[in-house]
């Protein structure tokens, strides 16, 4: 808190001259504008020079107001408690969306009446003396605000988004593109999850088996963008989609299929000779990106194949740099499909990259930062808020599948930022779009896809804090630091439990992942798989690999147990290989798998 400054009055001996006194009781129009005031009455003489006379007036208040450091602390404190309160409301706020769905009036959000942060902005009884120009605190008032909030072709609290055909870009203060000419009519907004449509002919319709064929328009121009070279009919393109939609980017809802399956038919409509609209969920980048991951799924060796799959991500990145000069939603998921379309072709380094890019891309645009006051202020739409808080937790997730995967820390997105987009909600009506697949035998049944992406949500909040923990354990210099106090409340929050055998719950833990894999398998293979499932398959090898070791530290070597935990890390193995069979990084983490069995397990054997 900044404190008056003491009265230095002139020295009378006639040196150096100090500052003046502070007017005792400033006239309203003064102490506004923080100038001095000789006053005067009835018009004080800097009112009289202006020309506001007739405004001139006294409240009858002292200018300067003393405080006490206990009434500064008072206030403090009784600011923090208040926000303290209100964290804990909107927690339980929140709960109740995600578990019971709805919004507040009429789809707003309750976050857009939470009061602004003020931050280091000066309070009313904070006055201090400065001199200056009525002409230049305009311009100080314009620039040197605090950044609070993002505006739509003008300034508020310092930073600007611009807006530009669906485009939000945010830029901070030190930017000099926040004093470009911008757009200021505002777009349709398009919904992350609109009420169902009945007119199914407005949408791009997947041929696949069971659909309606009434439906279909032979003639529509869905290749319009994919590279020519791959021998891909519609009947295939249209079933791998599917298969991807069902196994793939169902996992973090990386993509809402209604949704681009509608902007590809609006965008792909128009004619050849006209520009296509621009939309949030499909665009030829993200239709290629898809398809790069996706034909890891064909039956049909020369689409399945590496380079089949490259030829897709390179027309993709062909089209990168048009699309990242101009963004959207959609080019943050094109982006993250191609560090897929690596990661899942055993190039995790170049994955990693491109994920990185369309992390960058996404606060380019703005999507770490909460964007409820903007609904309030009319500057975009309800559901223009729901697309950039999906996306952001859809980026959020993925990467700390990422940094689970390569085993690094989370340098994208802080503590704080995570707290400030609210967690995407349970929408049951989207949730009871039935989900099939005809060849597992089973009835369709709801999807359930947002009660799941927003329990995902809350898990990869969990598993950064146990990356932290974990990671610092290979660093030398933090390894002593991190005390069983530190891991005994993470395992608090997962389980709840004060006594823990870490051995035992690591097996149960291997144990539930291979029967899920299991049942898994049954229904669907190991063949339709994200690419998430490889480092927990590894994950349960490596338990089961340990598991063996203690078996042979005894005095004799416990073979019952030994057998039965390299039978099922070898069970890991072959899940991984069949894994492989679409994705390569699968079958590289396999043989990764058989060389820990033999490095570990052989001297260990050879001694007993």
């Amino acid at each position: 808190m900044t404190k008056a400054r003491p009265v230095k009055r002139s020295s009378s001996s006639g040196g150096i001259r100090g500052k003046g006194t502070y007017a005792s009781h400033a006239c309203n129009v003064c102490k506004r504008k923080k100038i001095k005031c000789d006053e005067n009455k009835p018009a004080c003489g800097s009112c009289e020079a202006s020309g506001r006379s007739d405004e001139c007036a006294w409240s009858g208040e002292s200018a300067r107001k003393p405080r006490t450091e206990a009434h500064f602390e008072a206030m403090r404190q009784r600011a923090d408690a208040l926000e303290r309160y209100a964290n804990i409301l909107e927690s339980m706020l929140q709960k109740c969306q995600r578990e019971h769905g709805g919004t507040f009036r009429d789809g707003q959000s309750y976050l857009q009446f939470r009061p602004k942060d003020y931050g280091d902005e000066k309070m009313e009884y904070e006055e201090i003396e400065e001199e200056s120009s009525s002409d230049g605190d305009d311009m100080t008032a314009e620039i040197c605000v605090s950044a609070q909030s993002l505006t739509v072709s003008r300034f508020a609290h310092g930073v600007q988004c611009q807006l530009d055909e669906r485009d939000l870009v945010l830029y901070g203060n030190a930017a000099p593109f926040r004093f470009a000419n911008t757009v200021t009519t505002l777009p349709k907004h398009i919904s992350i999850i609109p009420d169902l449509e009945t007119d199914f002919g407005a949408r791009y319709m997947l041929l696949v088996d069971g659909a309606d064929q009434s439906y279909y328009d032979l003639k529509f121009d869905w290749s319009r963008y994919l590279p020519s070279q791959v021998p891909l009919d519609r009947k295939e393109h249209d079933r791998i989609l599917d298969l991807l939609f069902k196994f793939f980017t169902s996992w973090c809802m990386r993509i809402v299929p209604v949704l681009f399956l509608r902007d590809m038919y609006r965008y792909l409509s128009v004619h050849r000779s006209q520009t296509p609209p621009k939309t949030s969920h499909y665009s030829p980048m993200l239709h290629n990106a898809l398809l790069a991951v996706a034909a890891g799924f064909s039956d049909k060796p020369q689409v399945r194949e590496y380079k089949a799959r490259k030829c897709f991500a390179d027309e993709a990145k062909r089209l990168m740099e048009s699309e990242v000069q101009r963004p959207n939603v959609s080019v943050v998921h094109a982006l993250s499909m191609l560090g897929s379309f690596h990661s899942s072709s055993g190039e995790q380094g170049l994955g990693y990259v491109y994920f990185g890019i369309g992390s960058r891309v996404s606060q380019a645009l703005g999507l770490n930062v909460d964007c409820s006051a903007w609904v309030k202020s009319g500057l975009i739409t309800t559901h223009d808020m729901y697309d950039r808080n999906w996306a952001y937790w859809t980026t959020f997730t993925q990467e700390m599948c990422w940094c689970l995967y390569v085993g690094r820390d989370s340098n994208l997105l802080t503590s704080s930022e995570e707290s400030s987009i609210p967690v995407p909600y349970v929408d049951q009506r989207y949730d009871q779009i039935l989900w099939e697949h005809p060849s597992a035998n089973i009835a369709p049944q709801p999807n359930h896809l947002s009660t799941t992406f927003a329990a995902t949500c809350e898990l990869m909040t969990i598993a950064r804090r146990v990356l932290g923990v974990v990671n610092s354990l290979h660093v030398s210099s933090h390894r002593r630091e991190v005390k069983d106090e530190q891991i005994s409340s993470i395992e608090y929050v997962l389980i709840s439990a004060e006594e823990i055998d870490h051995i035992k719950l690591c097996k149960r833990a291997a144990d539930n992942i291979m029967d899920l894999l299991g049942i898994y398998r049954a229904l669907y293979t190991l063949r339709y798989v994200p690419v998430t499932p490889v480092q927990i398959v590894f994950a349960a090898g490596t338990i089961y690999v340990l598991l063996a070791v203690q078996a042979t530290t005894g005095l004799r070597v416990a073979k019952k147990e030994l057998k039965t935990y390299i039978d099922r890390a070898e069970l890991c193995i072959q899940y991984l290989l069949e894994i492989g069979r679409s994705f390569k990084c699968a079958s590289d983490i396999a043989e990764i798998l058989k060389g820990l069995i033999v490095t570990q397990l052989r001297p260990v054997l050879e001694r007993k």
